[in-house]
């Protein structure tokens, strides 16, 4: 198997990380069009152009952590959780993500690997959700 790790700090709080990947609003203003149920069990769909990616809400623990596992039929995401741990310092929010239990090597994965912190580093990292309020 292979997995994906990254750890991206902010200069904001843990509430603003956390209601930005819990929240349809949030997920949609810095990543893709989001639709579904926010709740545990829940599903979220994420739409990528053509494409839409099915996840179920694994586990919710405010400002602290955020688990979606993908619950599509098939497709390199298949089966494969995504987390979200934060971690709070005196300087920043740290965002410890993970995309874990990916089958196998393939230049998709490796495509997420650089896109998904890009994505999260654009938009949380330089401030554009978060530190401008």
């Amino acid at each position: 198997m292979v997995d994906i790790y990254h750890q991206i700090g902010v200069n904001t709080d843990t509430h603003q990380v956390y209601n930005a990947i819990t929240t349809l609003d949030g997920l949609s203003g810095w990543w893709t069009s989001t639709a579904g149920s926010t709740e545990i069990n829940g599903k979220l769909y994420f739409h990528f152009n053509e494409v839409k990616i099915e996840m179920t809400i694994l586990e919710l623990v405010p400002d602290k952590k955020v688990v979606w596992q993908c619950t599509e039929k098939e497709g390199e995401w298949k089966d494969t959780i995504i987390t979200y741990d934060l971690a709070k310092t005196d300087e920043q929010v740290f965002i410890n993500f993970s995309h874990t239990k990916w089958l196998q090597q393939t230049s998709f994965c490796s495509h997420c690997n650089t896109k998904q912190p890009a994505d999260s580093k654009t938009c949380i990292g330089c401030g554009e959700c978060f530190e401008s309020g």
